[in-house]
């Protein structure tokens, strides 16, 4: 699987206006308790065929107002998942940004490998050379060996970041969806 980058700014961008969101709606229910103690005052100082139609008035604004708080969860639910993501995208920017770093020492390690092939000059020193094929055979084994791990975890990061990307329209959307219908 090739590494997909998204734009971190929209996943970013799109939890803060659910912050925004959420934080409108539990203002909204605020608000609206507020009201509704006003209105169960006034249907208290009222004739009882006033205060009766009041009162029935005001249930049905305390269902609504259930609904809606309900609603309200299904948002912050939603937000957390998007935050899963937005921390998933994270490590899978690192691990690709570690897989780069391999790379390039893994370049590195190729290119003593290929010095180390080219014959030195007479040299009395029993003492073997930094550049001798074996050190950089096995500098680049190790590379290669640490290149390949880096691969696969990349590979397996990125698996679960296209679940978790799936669970954002399995959990936050249609929870969203299913709070909706709840509100009527």
């Amino acid at each position: 699987m090739v590494h997909r980058s998204s734009n971190s700014l929209l996943l970013t961008n799109l939890i803060s206006q659910e912050t925004l969101y959420s934080s409108s709606l539990s203002s909204l229910l605020n608000t609206s308790h507020v009201s509704i103690t006003l209105y169960e005052a006034y249907a208290a100082s009222s004739s009882a065929d006033v205060a009766r139609l009041v009162m029935n008035v005001v249930e049905t604004m305390r269902a609504v107002d259930d609904a809606l708080r309900g609603f309200e969860e299904k948002v912050k639910e939603g937000r957390e998942v998007l935050k899963g993501v937005e921390k998933l995208e994270e490590e899978v920017g690192n691990v690709a940004r570690d897989r780069d770093i391999l790379v390039n020492r893994l370049i590195k390690a190729s290119k003593s490998t290929k010095r180390a092939s080219i014959p030195h000059s007479n040299s009395s020193s029993s003492f073997p050379s930094p550049f001798s094929p074996t050190a950089t055979s096995s500098k680049l084994n190790a590379a290669q060996a640490e290149l390949q791990a880096c691969e696969a975890h990349l590979t397996a990061k990125e698996r679960e970041l296209e679940k978790r990307r799936g669970d954002v329209v399995e959990q936050a959307l249609m929870g969203r969806c299913r709070g909706i219908v709840e509100c009527g």
